[in-house]
Formats: C-alpha cells, structure tokens, sequence
C-alpha cells in the first residue's frame, strides 16, 4: 500500500500582546502610568509548496495600539503584508 501524499499546504495564525513586560525594553509612555498602553498584533502565514524545492508564501500582520502609548504613533494601526517565492538547492 502506498504511503499518503504529504499536503504541500500549511497555514499558521498567531496573537500577540504585549504589556511592556519586556526586560531592558520600555515601550514610549510607560515611564508615566498615566500614559501607558498596549501593543497588539494579529498575524497569518500561508506557504505553498508546488515542488520539493519551491515555497510560495504569504503574509500579514496587523497591529495596533491602544492608551496613552498611540501618542507617539502617526497611525494607530498598521498592516503589513508579504509574499514570495523561496528557491533551495
């Protein structure tokens, strides 16, 4: 009996959140209480594989902040897209 075809197609989804928890990091406006927020950010991959040696992929990521943190923002909200192709030898 023949071994089951791999799908050549994955997909991710993943969240983010972060509340400044970061050591040595301190996100604009968390120096005052009053001023702090948050930064969020929703992301999703797609890669396609046709061939053993060819990816096809894309990407987005979304993300936004909220509080007294957007103050040093232009836009609140950003999104960010990518696609490719992937060679290996």
């Amino acid at each position: 009996m023949p071994a089951p075809k791999e799908c050549p197609l994955t997909y991710q989804a993943s969240p983010f959140k972060d509340k400044g928890g970061i050591p040595g990091a301190s996100p604009q406006g968390a120096a005052n209480s009053a001023c702090a927020g948050t930064i969020d950010a929703l992301s999703a991959l797609v890669d396609y594989r046709p061939y053993q040696r060819l990816d096809v992929y894309a990407g987005v990521v979304y993300s936004w902040v909220t509080g007294g943190i957007t103050s040093g923002y232009i836009h609140s909200a950003n999104i960010a897209p990518t696609a490719g192709m992937r060679l290996s030898f």
